[in-house]
């Protein structure tokens, strides 16, 4: 529901789910040198109207992606890395907004994967990514044999380098982001 947890120079791990999971309106405060890393699924999975803060701070090695979020999510990095993920980065649908401030998305290990997905694809959705200069450009020449980001229909990406087709991707269902979930 309403949850606030802040984890601080917290090391978590899950051999076969997700290393953080939010749902409705919870807020997760990740700081401080945290590191969730080695998660069977997603590092931090969002859905509903939930709050991320990753500062200063990281996920990696995640089965699939760092940060899978849906809905009203606010997922906003400052002084962050998600790394080393099988799928994506991050991926973000419906109508999620991304702040990115002083970060890094790198090392997706799929080539058809994206370092930063957003999808708005449903006539409602409208998804947000702003990105500071420093993150545009890791985005844009950063190390991960995929995209650097990719934004579908009714997302919005201030500061974005142009966002180019993602080669291999599945097209997404009605109502549903493309590819694998969280």
């Amino acid at each position: 529901g309403k949850s606030i947890v802040k984890l601080r120079a917290c090391n978590v791990t899950s051999s076969q789910g997700f290393g953080v999971w939010m749902v409705q309106r919870a807020r997760v405060d990740i700081t401080e040198g945290s590191v969730l890393h080695d998660c069977g699924r997603s590092g931090v999975v969002s859905f509903g109207q939930a709050q991320l803060t990753l500062n200063g701070s990281c996920i990696r090695a995640s089965a699939l992606h760092g940060i899978c979020a849906r809905g009203a999510c606010r997922i906003a990095l400052d002084d962050a890395q998600v790394t080393d993920t099988g799928v994506r980065g991050i991926y973000a649908y419906h109508n999620v907004t991304l702040p990115l401030a002083r970060s890094e998305v790198r090392g997706t290990r799929d080539a058809a994967g994206a370092a930063v997905q957003l999808e708005a694809l449903r006539p409602s959705d409208t998804c947000r990514l702003q990105l500071d200069a420093a993150s545009r450009e890791q985005l844009e020449y950063g190390s991960h044999p995929g995209q650097g980001p990719l934004v579908q229909g009714n997302a919005v990406a201030a500061g974005a380098p142009p966002a180019a087709p993602c080669p291999g991707a599945r097209a997404a269902r009605p109502g549903h982001g493309a590819g694998g979930r969280d």
